[in-house]
């Protein structure tokens, strides 16, 4: 009677035991994708409960967690501005995918650092058709801020409300005004940037 030598079983066994491993991992990760997805938008809620650093820690978690989840990194972006690291924001922004509140944001942001250039270019797509008349009046603003009063002068007609065709006539008319229009905007920095020349 022939016996079988232990090291063919053992090779066969190890080999079914790591292809049956494989397997199991393999349907496990749908549901660990979506347990990361689900963990990133709890994040996000924590984010929006809590304030500063923990929000901050929050959403860059979420960001790593899931990082599709275009709401966390808009929010990293802003807290990541309001402790005044623009810079890092704006690399968070490029990750938080197309909209109107990532290009106004990314408009704010280079508004405030100081890159009215840039920020001009960057305004260039909130006045597409179909924008909110919030948009055309921030481009309004980083037009005229860079020195494109050309660009920014046709604006007032594309807007319905004479509250914001007379923002953007005041912008335009003169760097105090302006100054004035930033800062009602919320743009404090860039306001006193420009006052103080």
């Amino acid at each position: 009677m022939q016996t079988l030598r232990p090291e063919p079983v053992f090779a066969a066994v190890a080999a079914g035991t790591v292809i049956a491993a494989a397997m199991a991992m393999a349907s496990l990760w749908p549901v660990t994708l979506q347990a990361a997805r689900d963990r990133s938008s709890h994040l996000v809620t924590a984010g929006d409960k809590a304030k500063g650093p923990e929000a901050a820690n929050d959403y860059l978690l979420a960001t790593y967690l899931d990082p599709a989840n275009h709401t966390a990194h808009i929010r990293l972006a802003r807290t990541q501005i309001a402790a005044g690291q623009a810079d890092l924001a704006l690399v968070t922004l490029e990750r938080a995918g197309q909209g109107s509140e990532v290009e106004q944001l990314k408009v704010r942001t280079l508004i405030e650092i100081g890159r009215p250039t840039d920020a001009s270019n960057e305004a260039s797509r909130l006045i597409e058709p179909g924008r909110t008349e919030d948009d055309i009046v921030l481009a309004a603003l980083a037009f005229g801020l860079a020195g494109r009063t050309a660009d920014a002068q046709g604006l007032s007609a594309r807007v319905t409300s004479p509250e914001a065709a007379g923002r953007i006539v005041r912008a335009l008319a003169a760097p105090i005004t302006l100054a004035a229009e930033l800062y009602a905007t919320g743009l404090q920095n860039s306001s006193s940037a420009l006052l103080q020349k």
